[in-house]
């Protein structure tokens, strides 16, 4: 096992973000860290089903999922811990 573990934190927090700009940053940090092996990105915000809420508009799941894809080099363990309230936003 090895002890050469980086923990690097993008921004730890963003917030009330447009949509867009929420998954340019996303993708941006999934290419900046292509070589790394582990790659995790932890959402908390509001939510409805399998989607979530930004500033302007609600983004699924699998539009952040493809943000985290944009780049495979190498077998990477992605995780994405999302926590999302159900309540209404106002």
């Amino acid at each position: 096992m090895t002890k050469d573990f980086i923990l690097q934190v993008m921004n730890p927090l963003l917030t009330d973000l447009p949509a867009q700009e929420a998954l340019d940053r996303i993708r941006q940090f999934a290419e900046e860290e292509a070589e790394s092996r582990l790659l995790l990105l932890v959402i908390m915000s509001h939510g409805r089903k399998e989607s979530i809420v930004f500033l302007d508009r609600n983004v699924t799941v699998q539009e952040i999922i493809d943000a985290l894809n944009v780049t495979v080099s190498q077998p990477k363990v992605r995780l994405l811990l999302w926590s999302a309230s159900t309540q209404e936003v106002r």
